[in-house]
């Protein structure tokens, strides 16, 4: 009896964490669609990046969000937005952009304050995930946490990189469209 009741409990612990992780995967889809609805109607560099910060910044788990756009031949970028030179910002990150997909984890300091040079808050652990397209490197999404540990490397970034991949396309076929030339 005690065996199975402790059986018992652990397959109802069982389910409600499977149940915890489909509820929050239900809340990262929506926000993933109602972003990128959003983006499908951005017209302008300035317009993706205000939707962007909009819908980030409404998730309970992101404390500070910048969408740091990469100075690129083919972006013309307002001062609007935030824009770094394409070397310094590839020198200190440069696995990100090497791998082309999501990191998380714990950074430097000075990579902290170098992302989030305004924030106020004391920024613990970040997800970093880098925009590309066709055109190469356009920019550098990056969220923070306070916790320690949030964003880690065992966080699973599907959602992250499929936003980022969609990012990416809207602002090159955005790019394209201003300057009239083609990829």
């Amino acid at each position: 009896v005690n065996i199975l009741r402790e059986q018992g409990i652990l397959a109802t612990k069982k389910l409600k964490d499977l149940t915890d992780n489909a509820r929050t995967n239900d809340e990262i889809f929506q926000t993933t669609r109602s972003l990128i609805l959003a983006l499908l109607n951005c017209n302008t560099i300035e317009e993706i990046s205000v939707s962007v910060r909009k819908h980030f910044m409404r998730l309970e788990n992101v404390d500070v969000f910048e969408l740091i756009f990469l100075n690129h031949s083919m972006l013309s970028l307002s001062t609007a937005i935030r824009v770094e030179d394409s070397k310094v910002i590839k020198e200190k990150f440069s696995d990100i952009f090497r791998l082309k997909k999501s990191f998380c984890a714990q950074l430097e300091e000075d990579q902290i304050l170098y992302l989030f040079p305004s924030s106020e808050e004391n920024i613990s652990s970040t997800a970093l995930c880098p925009v590309n397209s066709s055109g190469g490197h356009l920019a550098l999404l990056a969220l923070g946490n306070k916790t320690a540990n949030h964003f880690n490397v065992h966080l699973d970034t599907l959602f992250l990189d499929f936003i980022c991949e969609v990012l990416g396309t809207v602002i090159w076929r955005l790019a394209i469209s201003v300057t009239g030339n083609q990829a």
